[in-house]
């Protein structure tokens, strides 16, 4: 197999970031700092998969203010995620670094505090730094669980922030029974609440839930039953009351039991999720622009991981890394970021290394690991190699999964016991067979010996930098596993157990 380039370029230290400009053909931020500071808001939509961005529904785009945005700016079409659950993925995207060099890969693990992030990066360069979300597995304050004997008090999302707002579940009046998340009503408010006239640059970080499982709850009943495709005669109330029916059933039964006509109801509730927080994303920028005109605002868009809609005979997420659940939108808009619709694969990984040469090129609070996202030209595109990880969730289950995805081999998908040893390969020709569902025979050995190396290769960067991981607590299993629960619950403290229910909610521990 060929020694590429782009393993050196993703796990290598690399120049100052203008040096890396230079080297790889990129096209923005020219290795000079914009007068003045850019700001910086980072948006993500839990769970979005890359099919729905411009999907067409009735002749009309399910995205149509995203579009305008990615019309200004650069969309990346094959962007891919490095895990498909939110806890590993969004460390990976707020630290810059693949999952083996920060670590959180399970349940309790916490980003090491000598782990750098965005908002360490931003805050450092003056800007002020704030963040609205409301999703659990990025609570800045988790229950107080013992790990090693020392108590475990958040998972470090919050690090560099001035400001860290952790959304909780309200009164909905849509007759939820079980609110999996606040709704996206409220994190604009918050966010309205948290950005008046700001004095400074500022980074604005924004998580949205809604088109993460349940998908059906916390939107307006305008949005009900936008698409569906058998509405004719049947009011909103009636369509959304079929929905949370549909719902329940679908997480309670086998694919087998499932009806045709209820898998393309399920894309449809699915995608009339993505038009509404759409239609948020869009409200929220008009609050900021209120505060802070845009003009000088880079704006960066992209999901966690994907969800799964029956095409490997599952539901949701973090189970698998199929493509429909690590390729993930991703647009970046702002000054520096020239029109480009680029389809060379990328991770948005590349997120952190982005800003900082938009933003911040000449800082040197750590060295430099990826290629920033940036348009590039045909002639000088990078071979580089994608890496994504997921550890079973589980607890009476011990395995890893590990995806490369190169242009030599296309993708690979390693299956390994907690011992490391190799259980399955699978490999796959994406340019013919985008939807991974023919795996390819032959050799795996040099498959399983690149995964093995590049896992190797960035766990030897993390020590480099003293970066200490965490251990997943044997009793914090117990409590939130599925078959320990019982033997559990006599344990947890009532802010554990209502943590457990909201994680229920979006589709855990079920």
């Amino acid at each position: 197999m060929a020694n590429h380039l782009s393993r050196r370029r993703l796990l290598q230290a690399a120049g100052p970031a203008a040096a890396v400009v230079a080297a790889g053909g990129l096209l923005i931020g020219c290795g000079r700092q914009p007068a003045p500071p850019p700001n910086i808001i980072l948006i993500v939509s839990d769970a979005m998969r890359a099919d729905r961005f411009g999907l067409l529904r009735d002749g009309e785009s399910i995205t149509p203010n995203l579009d305008r945005l990615a019309a200004e700016g650069a969309i990346y079409t094959e962007c891919y995620s490095p895990s498909s659950w939110t806890k590993t993925s969004m460390a990976s995207i707020v630290t810059g670094a693949y999952p083996p060099y920060h670590g959180v890969l399970l349940r309790q693990a916490t980003i090491p505090k000598n782990c750098d992030t965005i908002a360490d990066m931003l805050k450092r360069n003056g800007y002020g730094t704030w963040a609205v979300q409301t999703n659990p597995w990025l609570a800045p304050e988790a229950p107080t669980i013992s790990t090693q004997g020392k108590p475990v008090r958040n998972y470090g999302f919050h690090k560099g922030f001035d400001m860290h707002i952790q959304l909780t579940p309200g009164e909905h009046d849509k007759s939820v029974e079980q609110p999996a998340y606040a709704e996206a009503a409220a994190v604009n408010d918050a966010v309205e609440r948290v950005l008046w006239r700001p004095e400074r640059p500022f980074f604005l970080y924004v998580h949205y839930m809604e088109t993460h499982q349940p998908w059906i709850g916390a939107l307006p009943r305008e949005f009900t039953g936008a698409f569906c495709s058998e509405r004719a005669g049947r009011s909103r109330g009636a369509v959304f009351q079929d929905d949370q029916n549909l719902i329940k059933k679908i997480f309670a039964v086998p694919e087998s039991q499932v009806t045709p006509a209820e898998k393309v109801r399920l894309g449809e509730v699915y995608d009339e999720a993505v038009r509404y927080i759409d239609f948020k994303i869009a409200e929220m920028l008009e609050m900021v622009k209120a505060a802070a005109p845009l003009g000088n605002t880079i704006i960066i868009f992209t999901s966690d991981h994907g969800d799964e809609l029956y095409e490997h005979g599952g539901l949701g997420h973090a189970r698998t890394l199929y493509q429909e659940v690590v390729r993930v939108p991703c647009l970046i808009k702002g000054p520096g970021v020239p029109r480009a619709k680029v389809r060379e694969r990328v991770s948005n990984v590349s997120i952190y290394e982005t800003v900082k040469a938009l933003a911040c090129p000449g800082d040197t609070g750590r060295e430099p690991m990826h290629i920033p996202l940036a348009p590039r030209r045909a002639e000088n595109a990078q071979d580089e190699i994608i890496f994504a990880q997921l550890h079973s969730l589980a607890a009476d289950e011990q395995w890893k999964l590990t995806k490369v995805v190169e242009r030599d081999l296309d993708a690979a998908i390693v299956r390994e016991d907690d011992a490391g040893a190799v259980l399955d390969v699978e490999r796959y020709d994406l340019a013919k067979d985008p939807g991974e569902r023919n795996p390819l025979g032959g050799e795996t050995e040099s498959v399983v010996a690149m995964a093995a190396r590049m896992e190797r290769d960035i766990a030897a960067l993390a020590r480099k930098h003293e970066v200490a991981v965490t251990r997943t607590s044997a009793r914090w299993q117990l409590a939130y596993g599925g078959e320990g629960e019982a033997a559990g619950d006599a344990a947890m403290t009532e802010e554990e157990k209502q943590l457990r229910e909201q994680l229920q909610a979006l589709g855990y521990f079920n």
